[in-house]
């Protein structure tokens, strides 16, 4: 295991400090087509709907899983909805990615759709030797009923059954993160209708999501015990996951004569949940028109840095602190997953993320650029080949430093 640092020319660090050197991304272009599937259609449980693809990514190392599930009211929809764009984006970034369908409310209510993008998941780490994935770094997301599925897989309590005969079923379905797009992180009509009124109640998806006839129903005890466990938030703990939640509408006040659409893809959910994950200590990264609180530039970018940052798994132990303090460069590592390179230029102090990377420092040399040798130097004498030209290894610690 060893540190990969990517350094920068001083100018391309000056440019980057204002926007704190995050790592720039292609803009999504809308007119992309779907690459080739390696798989397409494949069955991932015993009922029709579970169907899934998948577009494995060229990686030496396992690589990162993010898996789209199609919104659609738990109604309609199709795993062919994922997005072109962030599809071979993510590719791009060495990102395998997944599409999954799901049983529909006219074939199961509730919880078949939760526990069949739980079996896919545990399909895909049930394949990860064959097809070269990492099971600690799987991400889930989707818009509306895809979102709702990726944050309940976040929140919920693991399904794996670890005495099960079936090999899949030992399969964890714990996610690293996930992405919402237009969510609901609670499907309780009652709590609906507390936030926009009435009419939420009379949400058509809501009857065969539950298997009920009529708004009477909802007040059966064994209903009632339904929606809690079908509400994303019911779940929600310290420790899981960070997730992404994006709406494409502001704030607006909500009336009787609101659009369901409307008002039903609403950022109070995202409100609420944003609320109830920061008194837990969870990150919520949530933006809609008029109010973000991350610094990601896009849900791209955000699954890039949470699945990347996790290259090590986590049953590895951490390394220690390190310290290096050189008169133009210096490295500052804080312990655990999260790092920061801080390069001292003439004048100017600069902070950039970078990732921990397995093995790959040698896959690394087209971005090291030259950096002039100091002047002889205590520091530098106690780390003679810290500075240099390509990839070098500094052995000043009892582990190996890549520049």
């Amino acid at each position: 295991m060893k540190y990969c640092i990517v350094l920068m020319s001083a100018l391309q660090l000056f440019l980057s400090a204002s926007a704190s050197a995050q790592n720039v991304q292609r803009p999504m272009r809308v007119n992309e087509k779907l690459v080739k599937a390696e798989y397409r259609d494949l069955s991932y449980g015993p009922y029709e709907s579970c169907k899934l693809d998948i577009w494995l990514a060229k990686n030496d190392k396992p690589t990162p899983v993010v898996v789209f599930f199609h919104g659609g009211g738990f109604r309609a929809g199709d795993k062919s909805q994922i997005h072109p764009a962030m599809l071979n984006e993510l590719l791009k970034a060495g990102i395998s990615v997944a599409a999954a369908n799901y049983r529909l409310t006219g074939v199961a209510p509730f919880p078949a759709q939760m526990h069949d993008a739980a079996r896919a998941i545990q399909f895909l780490k049930s394949r990860a030797n064959e097809w070269n994935l990492d099971k600690k770094r799987f991400a889930a997301f989707g818009g509306s009923a895809g979102a709702g599925i990726s944050m309940w897989l976040a929140f919920h309590d693991d399904l794996a059954e670890p005495d099960s005969n079936d090999p899949i079923a030992r399969e964890s379905t714990r996610l690293a993160c996930a992405g919402s797009m237009g969510g609901q992180c609670t499907y309780d009509p009652r709590v609906m209708k507390q936030m926009f009124g009435p009419m939420a109640m009379h949400h058509p998806a809501l009857f065969p999501f539950y298997g009920v006839k009529s708004i009477e129903d909802f007040n059966r005890p064994e209903i009632r015990k339904l929606m809690a466990e079908a509400s994303p938030i019911t779940h929600l703990t310290k420790d899981d996951p960070p997730v992404f939640c994006e709406y494409y509408q502001s704030n607006i006040k909500v009336d009787a004569n609101t659009p369901q659409n409307v008002w039903v893809h609403h950022p109070r959910f995202g409100i609420m949940l944003e609320k109830r994950m920061k008194t837990l200590g969870v990150e919520c990264a949530l933006q809609y028109p008029g109010y973000k609180n991350h610094n990601y530039k896009n849900m791209l970018d955000f699954f890039i840095k949470k699945l990347k940052a996790l290259w090590r798994s986590a049953a590895e132990p951490a390394y220690p602190p390190v310290s290096i303090s050189m008169p133009y460069f210096g490295v500052q590592q804080d312990s655990g997953r999260n790092r920061k390179m801080v390069g001292w230029i003439p004048s100017v102090v600069i902070s950039v993320d970078y990732l921990c990377v397995e093995d790959a420092c040698s896959g690394l040399s087209k971005n090291i650029v030259d950096f002039p040798a100091p002047a002889p130097s205590p520091e530098s004498a106690a780390c003679p080949n810290i500075h240099g030209i390509g990839v070098q290894y500094a052995k000043c610690i009892d582990h190996p430093v890549c520049i």
